[in-house]
């Protein structure tokens, strides 16, 4: 079941630029990354107005080893002019998202096959279309089920979800994961851990 990834606690949020350029659909759930520059005009949502250089720019994150990301979309804010009220980023449409972005949030997300306990405390990737379920507006991304101790790895796997009735053997288990590969990290732990083998 794609839906892409959801913080486990309420966690920092902080808003983040898409610019219209930027193609592709970003859902909830999605992971971004930032890409070094702002907005450079003044953009205004149903939610508020913010000066140019307010926002950090992002764009979805790629999926895979070594790639980092900067946290998970948990909003989009109305765009009165362009997004129509969609729950997700219209593609070449000019945004404005809400990003989970704490380097130590948990989130919750399905794998794309059946797991095994051994795959407790490792590490994974993301894996999945890029895009969203336009009428969910949820991401269409998962953890792989092919787990390892490889500290290049997007996600650490930190446990399986609590909720009565999922288990590792589920065909789409749910998971905790913990941002690995991290742009926020520092110190010694920057740029990801190792998984426990």
């Amino acid at each position: 079941m794609a839906g892409g990834l959801t913080p486990l606690h309420p966690t920092r949020v902080r808003k983040y630029y898409v610019p219209a350029a930027q193609a592709g659909v970003i859902g909830i759930g999605d992971c971004v990354i930032k890409v070094g520059d702002a907005n450079d005009n003044e953009v205004r949502t149903g939610c508020g107005v913010y000066a140019p250089g307010a926002l950090s720019e992002v764009t979805r994150a790629t999926s895979g080893d070594g790639n980092l990301i900067t946290g998970v979309v948990v909003s989009v804010d109305a765009n009165p002019d362009d997004n129509g009220g969609a729950s997700y980023r219209k593609t070449l449409t000019e945004s404005v998202i809400g990003v989970a972005d704490d380097p130590s949030a948990l989130f919750k997300v399905s794998a794309d096959a059946v797991m095994v306990v051994d795959d407790i405390g490792l590490n994974t990737n993301l894996v999945g279309a890029a895009g969203a379920n336009t009428t969910s507006g949820r991401a269409d991304v998962l953890a792989d089920a092919d787990a390892s101790a490889d500290a290049s790895a997007q996600l650490l796997i930190i446990g399986m979800d609590r909720t009565v009735g999922n288990a590792m053997t589920d065909a789409a288990p749910e998971l905790i994961v913990k941002i690995n590969q991290h742009t926020d990290q520092v110190g010694a732990l920057a740029l990801g851990a190792l998984g426990i083998a």
